[in-house]
């Protein structure tokens, strides 16, 4: 209602930095894993990703462009600052949530 023709370039915008970040956690893990089996803390997975880890980095790099590139647009640099916020509000959410059930009871196996 306040901003009807930027709403959808915000909607937009916030969505692309949510799966950056879904895509930035997915990179770092890979890159984490892998690391750990090289020097034998985990089993090794049948699965090679191709490249890697060159193009999990090279990923990482392109996504930060990317991020480079929504700081410079000035309409999407509001999800940039928006991103921190939503991602505060989970953390504390969770917290919150986990201080509820301390055990992790609401996730066991039945």
């Amino acid at each position: 209602y306040q901003w009807p023709g930027e709403a959808f370039h915000y909607v937009v915008s916030f969505a692309t930095i949510s799966g950056m970040w879904a895509w930035i956690m997915i990179l770092i893990s890979q890159i984490r894993y892998r690391r750990l089996a090289d020097a034998g803390m985990l089993p090794h997975s049948s699965f090679k990703a191709p490249g890697a880890p060159y193009t999990s980095w090279f990923a990482l790099g392109f996504i930060g462009l990317v991020i480079v590139m929504m700081a410079i647009d000035e309409e999407a640099r509001i999800s940039l600052y928006c991103a921190p916020l939503w991602a505060l509000l989970l953390g504390v959410s969770y917290l919150m949530l986990r201080s509820r059930d301390p055990e992790n009871t609401a996730f066991a196996k039945r």
